[in-house]
C-alpha cells in the first residue's frame, strides 16, 4: 500500500505530457496482452528465442515499474513478463501454441455453427415463402380457368 501511493505521488507530479507518454505505454501493451504473448512482444510466431529476449528486454525498459510510475506499469509489466518467460522456454512455448490452435478451431467452430443455422432459418423462410407464392400462383390461375 506504501508502495503504490508513492507510485501514485510521483506520477501525479509528472507533467501532463510525460504522464499521458508512461500512461499510453502502459496502456498499449495492457491491450495486445489481450490478444496473445507474440502480441505482447510484437512478435512473429516464428522468432527465435534470442529475438524474444531482445524484444522483452527493450520493452521492460518502458513498462518496468521502477521506470514508469504510471499506475497500470505493474499489470504491463507483468503480463509482459510472462509473454517473455513463456515464448523464451521452448516445452511452455510449444504448449503456448498448442492451447492457441485449439481455441482457434473451437472459435472456427462456433461461428460456422452460427453461420450454418442462420442459412438454414434463411432457407426455411425462403422455401415457406416460396410456396405461399407458388399457392397464390396456382389458386389464381384456377380461378382465371374457372
Amino acid at each position: 500500500s506504501g508502495e503504490l501511493a508513492r507510485r501514485a505521488q510521483v506520477f501525479r507530479s509528472l507533467e501532463p505530457r510525460e504522464r499521458r507518454r508512461f500512461q499510453a505505454d502502459a496502456d498499449k501493451l495492457l491491450k495486445r496482452a489481450t490478444k496473445s504473448h507474440y502480441a505482447v512482444l510484437q512478435l512473429r510466431k516464428r522468432a527465435t528465442v534470442s529475438d524474444v529476449k531482445q524484444r522483452y528486454r527493450h520493452m521492460a525498459l518502458l513498462v518496468h515499474p521502477d521506470r514508469n510510475p504510471a499506475p497500470d506499469a505493474v499489470p504491463a509489466f507483468d503480463a509482459l513478463h510472462l509473454a517473455a518467460e513463456t515464448l523464451a522456454d521452448p516445452k511452455s512455448r510449444r504448449d503456448y501454441d498448442r492451447r492457441q490452435r485449439r481455441k482457434a478451431i473451437v472459435k472456427r467452430g462456433r461461428f460456422t455453427r452460427r453461420f450454418n443455422e442462420l442459412v438454414e432459418t434463411t432457407m426455411s423462410y425462403v422455401a415457406y415463402r416460396s410456396r405461399e407464392n407458388l399457392l397464390s400462383v396456382l389458386m389464381g390461375m384456377i380461378a382465371c380457368l374457372l
